[in-house]
């Protein structure tokens, strides 16, 4: 339960998965007196600025929308992170889309909805996005000489679903807990193997 609790907690700036591990990264990167990736830079941030205000950002980010054998998913995964620490330019690029006004709903300035087909992972369409609008980025101008969609080859980590029914929480900031969740594998964009991870109480 404990672990389900810090992991929807920590979803206010992204799912655990990214957080954690980038968190980790980082300090071995101080350690050996090099800068952290932008995207790294970026979750640090977010990070020292929840423990600062204490709760003053305690907002459930935004999902992104996964598409499979036609039924609509939402993770807080965040695939596209990978991509960002792997090509800082790519960083640029996506930075250079983004609204200069963050809505504390979805700090990172976007939303992006992939696309498994065929056990690959594929980003479909990135917006930008604040709390009143937002825009459709073309996938050329970020992955100069592809079109949509673009396959996820830089992406080894995990999908997280959750899944019902919900049971009494609770997890982070929401009063329930999800009994599990749904979990896919991914190793250079291909889906390797499934799992399912019960709710640990």
């Amino acid at each position: 339960m404990i672990r389900i609790a810090v992991a929807r907690a920590l979803s206010i700036f992204g799912h655990p998965a990214v957080l954690m591990p980038a968190a980790v990264s980082w300090a071995g990167a101080v350690n050996d007196s090099r800068s952290p990736s932008p995207p790294k830079m970026r979750v640090l941030i977010s990070l020292l600025l929840a423990i600062a205000m204490k709760g003053a950002f305690a907002t459930q980010q935004g999902p992104d929308l996964v598409v499979m054998d036609g039924v609509n998913k939402y993770t807080y995964s965040t695939p596209l992170d990978a991509a960002q620490e792997g090509d800082p330019a790519l960083w640029r690029r996506i930075e250079s889309q983004l609204p200069s006004e963050r809505c504390s709903a979805i700090w990172r300035g976007y939303s992006a909805v992939w696309q498994i087909a065929d056990k690959e992972l594929r980003l479909v369409s990135l917006r930008a996005a604040n709390c009143r609008s937002g825009k459709e980025i073309p996938l050329s101008i970020l992955f100069p000489g592809q079109v949509a969609p673009v396959k996820a080859q830089w992406f080894s980590g995990e999908l997280l679903f959750e899944r019902g029914p919900e049971v009494p929480g609770p997890c982070g900031f929401s009063p329930t807990c999800p009994s599990g969740y749904d979990v896919l594998i991914f190793k250079n964009g291909k889906q390797v193997r499934s799992e399912y991870r019960p709710l640990e109480r």
